[in-house]
């Protein structure tokens, strides 16, 4: 607690555990988003006994103390701005309605600041 005392504040990730996201026979594990995407919990519904951590937000640390927790779509943000987006599924629905999973095997960003002449930070690119 006390490095996160002299940081200020630091972000620590929460996992959960999931269902496999793929099949012994290499198929996608089940034809829906996940329990835990829905509900925020995970099920098992296959009886294998096999689960798989997944990132599931973020807890927002300042001063030792609980400030916020980022949930999973906003830990695949915090991922891209920090350049350490690895592998992960997000569920989305095309346009005609149907779930589809994307697999983003890597990802990042590049942010530079826009100085005013004054030199106030007026956006980000």
């Amino acid at each position: 607690m006390r490095n996160l005392d002299r940081c200020g504040s630091s972000l620590i990730c929460a996992v959960e555990l999931a269902e496999p996201l793929e099949s012994d026979s290499g198929a996608p594990a089940g034809g829906s988003p996940s329990a835990s995407e829905e509900d925020g919990f995970a099920t098992q519904d296959d009886g294998s006994g096999k689960l798989t951590a997944v990132v599931y937000g973020y807890a927002v640390i300042r001063d030792g103390k609980l400030c916020k927790f980022l949930d999973r779509d906003e830990a695949i943000a915090v991922g891209f701005l920090t350049n350490k987006v690895g592998l992960t599924n997000v569920t989305v629905r095309d346009r005609h309605g149907s779930l589809v999973v994307l697999e983003i095997d890597s990802g990042g960003s590049e942010v530079t600041p826009v100085w005013s002449g004054t030199g106030e930070l007026t956006g980000l690119n």
